[in-house]
């Protein structure tokens, strides 16, 4: 058993979540306090604020971009419906791709790029090793205040800018006393024997100026079906089912100083989900004929997948240093993501067991610690004028290697990095201006290593050359906001973004001898550029916002798998993508409100540097153009105690690369899915809530960004849910 893992027995981890009930607890229900976008009265848009976009907290109609926060409503609207994280991110981000119903998400993408995941600020996703795991196994949900996203390019986080920015915000205690909850849910396909189900326990304690919440959980999947009564397929990256999860959290809090105006806040995040190893996948499916790979009942033949994730946090805060606002967070966090056995043909080599039966797994794990801090002055030397500096320090240490055969397939990269930026507003009555720079330094460092036998099996691999890269760059953002009432706004804006490719994807698969960190020149940074306009509306029945956007790079990334050996590379090519988003929320009468999203994009790169780029990004490349997507929710009140969500998403269609050669070809068909629920709030037993996810029993086959002919499995099947929600 690994040393950071908490495991817990059902009945113990169900005991542990009664627990926090019963501190001091009244007799009657606490009802969660309404966010703005919950109220059902005159609205303005100054009345919604995020953090994420200039780390400030800082009104939506003064941010030249496009953001968005999803609020704990429209999640636990999401989940009554569906346990699966994914869904929450496809449901409610109109640029964000379909959910796979899967712990990976290699393929899940933001405005057809990899977005980076932030819990409370910090990254949590790897950049020098990217598994696509981040936003299904971090946190639990309960534990989330909100989501906020930021769109697009971002200079604002630096490293990893490019892809845009997913920040998952926790609970802060805010109501004096004790409130605690219990949350209990159960879901089956009525297929199989085994029911899954998931108790969670948060109590949040609020006492003059110190604060805490301390949080369990656990939930158990069963195995899932398709559609077409397939036992799902078991991704070799990790998937939910037949798997187990454990949360453990805590957060503890003081105010202190002259007026309470410093706070130092320490969080506890221990996210561990495993896989239970009841189920195989290694029977292959095939594209071809329309055969789904699925799963039979019997172990895979090595150890079952994990998603460790485990954050600490020490916050700071002081309202009063030279008039202005001071903030900092130290951070360190460790993740250990292993994968299934699988026989890969990249992990072949004679020397375990004859080419075509070796089985191996790998395992990536990855230690991040590091530093940020900023100072905040609003009305700095002239009133409206709002001044930001801040720095930030990171380290990455990452390394992969394979279960089985003990085999390093990545050796021990650190990466270090050192960046100041600053950021400015002015407020001039409607008109906001805004701009910043960031200055960012850093350094990667790989030790000599031999490269697995498949990359070059007449030389048994090759040797790559260790060494140091150093990187240096600044990235800048400009842009505009003209409120043109407390209801409409138009913005326009300009940012750049920058990120490192995949170092260990390209490292790892060299084949040619004496190549190294100063010759390979796919290791190089990925600098973007973002353009986009949009304009929005808010009032008290109606809001809606649009926006277009241009993102070009000169030389982008796309991982490119080679069905036949396994092996990928990395391509080096120009691109540029462009798109069109909208949202909408109408109350057209009392009780009812339709809300909806559309979100459209066009991906292009070269067959080669040089060349025209009007080759459409296929989504095999992990980076690719997404299908257009329409997402439609109805919600109906008839009183105070009963609710009723129902939710449509269509994914279009497309067909890309029509006479472009077969390795550049795609097709994907258009497809429909309904999820609804209903929930009760009672005067006992809190909120009970009955859902069920694919109402209609849709067979499709996933957008997978895998290209090797047995990649070809489908979505989950109906599925229902029931769930009781207790707050005391």
């Amino acid at each position: 058993m690994n040393m950071f893992a908490v495991r817990m027995t059902p009945a113990a981890t169900a005991s542990l979540a009664l627990l926090l009930v019963v501190l001091n607890a009244p007799a009657s229900a606490q009802t969660t306090p309404a966010r703005p976008d919950d109220k059902d009265e005159k609205i303005v848009m100054s009345e919604f604020t995020v953090t994420s976009a200039t780390r400030t907290e800082k009104a939506i109609d003064h941010i030249p971009g496009s953001v968005m926060s999803i609020s704990r409503t429209e999640i636990a609207n999401v989940q009554a419906a569906s346990l699966d994280p994914n869904q929450i991110l496809a449901q409610t981000i109109p640029g964000y791709s379909a959910s796979y119903d899967d712990l990976t998400t290699s393929g899940e993408l933001l405005r057809g790029r990899r977005p980076q995941f932030f819990v409370d600020g910090v990254l949590m996703s790897t950049p020098l090793r990217d598994v696509g795991r981040m936003s299904s196994g971090m946190v639990d949900p309960m534990l989330i205040d909100r989501i906020e996203v930021v769109n697009g390019s971002s200079a604002i986080e630096g490293l990893g800018g490019s892809g845009g920015i997913i920040n998952y915000i926790t609970k802060v205690p805010t109501q004096e006393g004790v409130v605690s909850t219990v949350q209990a849910a159960l879901e089956t396909q009525f297929k199989s024997k085994k029911i899954g189900w998931k108790v969670t326990g948060l109590t949040m304690v609020k006492r003059d100026n110190v604060d805490f919440l301390v949080s369990l959980g656990r939930q158990d999947r069963p195995m899932y079906y398709d559609a077409r009564d397939n036992l799902e397929y078991i991704n070799s990256n990790g998937s939910y089912e037949d798997s187990t999860a454990n949360s453990v959290a805590a957060k503890a809090g003081i105010n202190f100083g002259a007026d309470k105006r410093q706070r130092l806040q320490l969080t506890f995040n221990d996210y561990e989900l495993v896989g239970n190893n009841n189920y195989n996948s290694v029977t292959p499916g095939n594209r071809a004929l329309g055969i789904v790979q699925a799963a039979k009942r019997g172990p895979n033949p090595g150890p079952g997948f994990k998603n460790f994730m485990r954050m600490e946090t020490l916050n700071y805060t002081n309202t009063g240093v030279f008039d202005g606002t001071l903030k900092a967070i130290a951070y360190h966090s460790h993740e250990i993501l292993a994968n299934n056995g699988v026989n890969d043909p990249s992990k072949q080599d004679p020397a375990f067991g004859p080419i075509g039966t070796l089985i191996d797994a790998s395992q990536i794990i990855s230690k991040k610690q590091g530093l940020k801090a900023y100072w905040v002055k609003s009305d700095f030397i002239v009133p409206g004028f709002e001044f930001n500096v801040g720095y930030d320090h990171n380290e990455d240490t990452t390394y992969q290697n394979l279960l089985m055969t003990q085999r390093t397939w990545l050796p021990e990269m650190k990466f270090k990095a050192d960046s100041g930026y600053t950021q400015m507003s002015y407020d001039l009555g409607p008109l906001t201006l805004s701009g910043g720079a960031r200055y960012q330094t850093g350094t990667v460092s790989v030790p000599t290593f031999r490269t697995l036998y498949n990359t070059a099996p007449a030389t048994n691999g090759v040797v790559f050359i260790g060494g140091s890269k150093k990187y240096s760059t600044s990235v800048f953002n400009l842009g505009a906001v003209y409120r043109l009432s407390t209801h409409w706004s138009t913005f326009v804006g300009f940012t750049q973004g920058y990120d490192l490719p995949d170092i260990g994807t390209v490292i790892r698969n060299t084949n040619k001898p004496n190549q190294s960190m100063a010759t390979t020149g796919a290791v190089n940074p990925v600098l973007t550029k973002n353009y986009e306009a949009g304009v929005n509306w808010h009032g008290r029945t109606f809001s809606a916002g649009a926006d277009i956007y241009y993102n070009t790079s000169p030389s982008s990334t796309a991982i490119i798998t080679d069905p036949t050996t396994g092996i990928q590379s990395v391509l080096r090519n120009p691109a540029q993508r462009e798109g069109f988003e909208f949202n909408g929320e109408w109350k057209f009468a009392p009780g009812w409100k339709v809300s909806g999203t559309y979100s459209k994009m066009l991906a292009y790169t070269s067959l080669a540097p040089g060349q025209p780029v009007n080759l459409t990004i296929i989504p095999a490349s992990t980076t690719g153009q997404e299908p257009d997507k329409i997402v439609a929710r109805l919600d109906w009140t008839p009183t105070k105690q009963l609710s009723f969500d129902l939710v449509g998403s269509h994914f279009c269609g497309q067909e890309l690369n029509v006479g472009r050669g077969a390795a550049n070809y795609w097709k994907t068909t258009q497809y429909n899915r309904l999820d609804g629920s209903v929930s009760y709030k009672t005067d006992s037993w809190g909120t009970l809530a009955i859902g069920c996810s694919n109402m209609t029993n849709t067979f499709q086959i996933v957008n997978e960004n895998g290209t090797a002919n047995n990649t070809y499995y489908a979505i989950q099947g109906r599925k229902f849910e029931i769930s009781d929600t207790v707050s005391f």
